[in-house]
């Protein structure tokens, strides 16, 4: 006999129990939006949920592009993008040399890449834009992979829609800096440590490493990121799988010690990081004084 509740007074003519019907279980907290049993999700038509999942994302991506893409080239470079493009329009020795000297600068990657990008299309400002545009995309694809692989296609569909019409997220693919592709590592760097974390294989551990290294050869903030994994492993270290945490261990490791070494040998990104500490401690008394006047 299984465990469904009978109710005694239930019982038919033919003598045979009903079970007792229970009451749906009610949704987690935020799943009106994005739970199974949203009005979002269940108003998406049924065949839309039955394509196969890269035709799912064909319209948000072409949403996406539109947006990026319409009158890209229409204004002129602001400050940031005339940056980007005079250090870019180097020979790339002489990129490599002036982000290792010069202060207040970010690492070499985006620039080298827009460097042989302008080689291949020109540096209209079209060009010089669009190279983020694609970043945009990546990023729209990358965190819909990981909505579909923590919920469901149906969310992962909803999830690259957000993104795809988000300002912020509009604004930034619409300039020639480095940002959207900033962002599109970190979410690739995320699914790759899920999968290791996961399936213990060690492709998706090289993957979690070269993500994360090109993140910080694109953006010294991306360090932050190091931090925020360091106490993501001390919290959860006793539940992690004893393998992966020991690989992220060390990845992490290796990762602060090349970072450090890096920073610690070349006088610009040592002259930016003096810089920051200095200015630092300056609005620690400036806030302490404003303080003390209150």
């Amino acid at each position: 006999m299984n465990q469904t509740q009978l109710l005694a007074d239930r019982v038919g003519d033919g003598g045979t129990a009903r079970p007792l019907e229970q009451k749906p279980a009610a949704p987690p907290v935020g799943g009106w939006l994005l739970g199974s049993r949203s009005f979002l999700i269940r108003n998406l038509p049924s065949a839309f949920r039955r394509w196969p999942f890269a035709l799912q994302l064909a319209p948000q991506l072409l949403l996406a592009w539109l947006l990026i893409t319409w009158q890209l080239g229409a204004s002129d470079l602001s400050l940031d993008e005339a940056i980007s493009h005079w250090i870019s329009k180097k020979p790339a020795l002489e990129v490599l040399r002036y982000t290792m000297q010069q202060s207040r600068e970010h690492p070499p990657l985006y620039y080298l890449v827009l460097h042989f990008w302008m080689r291949l299309v020109g540096d209209s400002e079209f060009a010089l834009r669009v190279l983020s545009g694609f970043g945009g995309l990546v990023g729209i694809g990358l965190i819909s992979t990981l909505a579909r692989r923590w919920f469901s296609h149906r969310v992962a569909a909803l999830a690259a829609l957000m993104l795809a019409t988000a300002p912020l997220w509009v604004l930034h693919a619409r300039d020639a800096r480095m940002y959207s592709w900033l962002t599109a590592l970190a979410l690739l760097n995320v699914y790759a440590l899920d999968r290791g974390l996961q399936g213990q294989r060690w492709g998706d551990w090289a993957l979690f490493f070269t993500s994360l290294l090109l993140m910080l050869s694109t953006h010294y903030f991306s360090g932050l990121l190091l931090i925020g994994y360091a106490l993501y492993l001390l919290v959860r270290w006793r539940y992690l799988p004893p393998s992966g945490r020991r690989r992220l261990a060390l990845l992490l490791g290796s990762l602060v010690f090349l970072g450090a070494a890096w920073i610690l040998s070349q006088p610009g990104p040592r002259g930016s990081l003096l810089e920051t500490a200095a200015f630092t401690l300056r609005a620690q008394r400036s806030l302490s004084r404003l303080a003390g006047l209150l």
